[in-house]
């Protein structure tokens, strides 16, 4: 799976969500409860939204937030490195001073 088939997949289970409330004329009311395309479409957009949801937070968030902690550690590590200038080998009159 690539990054183009996670929206595929998102925008496909939204789009079944949403299609019986945006085109009511297509599912026409059956008398004795819910029409079974009506809710076949809400369980397969259930499940393609949180498959492609999924993959999106694989593809882009999961990353994003690995590269953000290893920045931050990075830093961190940064301001605390000791210049060679400034560590306690020079103040002991070792040669090279």
């Amino acid at each position: 799976m690539d990054r183009r088939n996670a929206f595929g997949f998102l925008a496909t289970g939204v789009g079944m969500l949403l299609l019986p409330s945006t085109e009511p004329s297509w599912f026409p009311a059956v008398s004795g409860g819910p029409d079974a395309a009506v809710m076949w479409l809400d369980a397969m957009g259930f499940v393609l939204t949180v498959f492609g949801s999924s993959l999106v937070l694989r593809h882009y968030l999961f990353p994003a937030i690995g590269r953000w902690i290893e920045t931050g550690r990075t830093a961190a590590a940064e301001r605390h490195a000791v210049p060679v200038a400034h560590s306690r080998a020079m103040h002991f009159g070792l040669p090279g001073r």
